[in-house]
């Protein structure tokens, strides 16, 4: 499990797993892209993940990643959501999903 100490370090994160996989620039026609990319660490951790729409799903709950609408996407399709990508092998393992949990559970640290 890597790491993550910073929301810095997780926007580089999922980025590079994104790209490791070749879908930074063409996320199969997901509606929200790398929503990440150009959130403020306000905006993530208490705003809302872009849909079609118009509707909103809050992107996580800090100190609570089994309820965070983020880990249940990527861990889909398990609690109801669609798993992302929405098509094709998943890009993030079990490991990497964890990680993203455990920064999650330590209350999303800023720096």
């Amino acid at each position: 499990m890597t790491k993550i100490n910073s929301y810095k370090e997780l926007q580089d994160f999922l980025t590079k797993v994104i790209t490791d996989n070749g879908q930074y620039d063409d996320t199969d026609g997901a509606p929200h892209g790398v929503f990440w990319k150009d959130m403020t660490y306000t905006q993530f951790t208490t705003g809302n993940v872009p849909v079609v729409g118009g509707g909103r799903l809050r992107v996580l709950i800090p100190g609570n990643p089994d309820g965070s609408t983020l880990i249940s996407i990527l861990k889909a399709p398990f609690g109801g959501y669609r798993r992302m990508p929405a098509v094709g092998p998943p890009f993030f393992t079990d490991d990497q999903v964890a990680s993203v949990a455990d920064w999650i559970s330590r209350n999303c640290p800023e720096n």
